[in-house]
C-alpha cells in the first residue's frame, strides 16, 4: 500500500504472525558434508529433444553457458504452509484476501534458510561458476560457467543437437548433485538453450502477488 509496490494490511501481519509463526526460522537442513563422491541424479532434468538421433556430439570444454539457474525448494512444512497461504489470499473471508507479501517476507516465511543458501553457493563457487544472482525469495540461484565445469559438478556432458535445421545445446543425460544437497536444490535450470512455450496466456495488467519461483 501507499509507497509500497508489495503490501501487507495489518490484518494479514496478524493473521500471519499467528498462522505462520512456527515458519519464521528456516531449518537448516544441510547437516553432513557436501562430497562429489556421493551423489544423487536429478531425474527429469533432461530435454524430451535431447536424443541421440539429433546428437552432434560434446561442445568445447570452453564453452560458454550463461545465466543458469538451481532451483531450491522449501522443507515440506514451508511448503504446505505457502500452499495455505496461497489459497487464502484467494479466499474474499479470509483476514489474508489479497495481503501480499514483500520479496524479503516471502525469503524470510518460505525460502530456504541462508546457511543452506550459502552451502550451495559455495559448492558452486568451489566448482569455479560465478554466482550471477540470488533472486528475491531465496529459491533459486542464477551462475554463470563452462561446459566443462558443468560436467565436473553435475556429472553430465554438453551436446550440441540439430534439431528442425537448428543447432542447440543442453545436457545429455540427468544431471547429479551432492547427495547432502538433495534436499535443497530442487532442480537444474537452464543447462540448455530449447525454447520454453509458455504454459499460460499473457495477462496484460495484473495485481501485484507473493513472490516466488515455483508460485
Amino acid at each position: 500500500m501507499q509507497s509500497r509496490y508489495f503490501a501487507l494490511s495489518a490484518a494479514g501481519i496478524l493473521c500471519g504472525l499467528f498462522v505462520f509463526s512456527s515458519y519464521s526460522q528456516a531449518q537448516t537442513r544441510i547437516q553432513g558434508a557436501v562430497s562429489d563422491q556421493h551423489t544423487i541424479t536429478l531425474t527429469g532434468n533432461h530435454h524430451p529433444l535431447a536424443r541421440p538421433e539429433f546428437d552432434a556430439g560434446p561442445v568445447a570444454p570452453d564453452f560458454v553457458m550463461g545465466r543458469m539457474i538451481l532451483a531450491l525448494q522449501p522443507s515440506a512444512d514451508r511448503a504446505s504452509a505457502l500452499d495455505a497461504l496461497l489459497a487464502a489470499q484467494q479466499d474474499p473471508s479470509s483476514p489474508q484476501y489479497h495481503q501480499w507479501l514483500t520479496p524479503d517476507e516471502f525469503a524470510s516465511q518460505f525460502g530456504v534458510s541462508q546457511t543452506d543458501l550459502q552451502q550451495v553457493t559455495q559448492w558452486l563457487n568451489g566448482h569455479g561458476f560465478t554466482i550471477e544472482e540470488v533472486p528475491a525469495g531465496s529459491q533459486s540461484i542464477v551462475f554463470s560457467g563452462t561446459a566443462a565445469q558443468v560436467e565436473t559438478a553435475f556429472h553430465t556432458s554438453i551436446h550440441s543437437y540439430n534439431v528442425g535445421g537448428k543447432t542447440h545445446h543442453a545436457n545429455a543425460t540427468d544431471p547429479q548433485i551432492p547427495e547432502a544437497l538433495a534436499g535443497v536444490i530442487a532442480g537444474a535450470v537452464s543447462l540448455h538453450d530449447f525454447q520454453r512455450k509458455p504454459l499460460h496466456a499473457r495477462i496484460e495488467s495484473a495485481p501485484a502477488y507473493t513472490t516466488g519461483t515455483t508460485h
